[in-house]
């Protein structure tokens, strides 16, 4: 295949693995009936697949928002060490793709460990705090890769600084795109020094945007 054709194979592959592994999650508490029912639902809904053609972060974020969802099932009904790996796994590749999953292991791993009131607290802690450390130790090459080669300290991404761009600016602030977010409000990063690396974008793009934020208070 062409370099082109590449990652859209990738993306391709992450949303047949989505409707499978929906399947089996929809399985694991309504049984295999409704598996298939669910997961001829997912295949079918355009939200799922549309974005294959643009290659972002989208798919692959689904296929692993779906993992957690089925290995978060899997440690309620089972209450297993395994089935706590298998969450934390899944929560860290959830990270690498998207930081903000890390909220999984409080939105998930904690109700889905400590809420089970038929096995002792020793038990359930257990298996929260091994669902966090594999979870951690899934993204901590990266965090450790991240921090040998930029100006400035990142962890799993430069995100923070767009994503406060292309949503604080007058176009989002007023008119028909309130509370929305534009492409269009993104400034020119003036790259003043040899050496100016996405680290330092980040870090531009944050101040400018927080210090447009102050300026907007009410």
């Amino acid at each position: 295949p062409s370099l082109e054709a590449e990652p859209m194979l990738v993306s391709s592959t992450a949303v047949t693995a989505t409707v499978f592994v929906t399947g089996l999650a929809t399985r694991e508490v309504f049984g295999p009936r409704t598996g298939l029912v669910a997961a001829a639902l997912v295949a079918c809904n355009p939200n799922v697949w549309i974005n294959d053609g643009n290659v972002l972060s989208e798919s692959p974020a689904i296929l692993c928002a779906v993992l957690v969802m089925w290995a978060g099932y899997r440690l309620w009904y089972r209450r297993s060490y395994a089935a706590a790996i298998a969450l934390g796994l899944a929560v860290g590749a959830s990270m690498l793709i998207r930081p903000e999953s890390g909220m999984l292991l409080l939105l998930v791993a904690v109700p889905m460990t400590l809420l089970r009131r038929d096995a002792p607290w020793r038990d359930r802690i257990g298996r929260l705090v091994v669902s966090g450390l594999i979870a951690f130790l899934v993204v901590l090459p990266w965090v450790g890769y991240n921090l040998s080669r930029f100006n400035h300290p990142v962890t799993l991404s430069t995100g923070f600084g767009i994503t406060l761009s292309n949503t604080n600016c007058d176009i989002t602030y007023y008119g028909d795109r309130l509370g929305y977010w534009s492409p269009d409000c993104m400034p020119v990063v003036k790259r003043t020094a040899d050496g100016w690396d996405q680290s330092d974008d980040e870090h531009f793009l944050r101040h400018v945007e927080l210090d447009h934020i102050r300026a907007h208070e009410k």
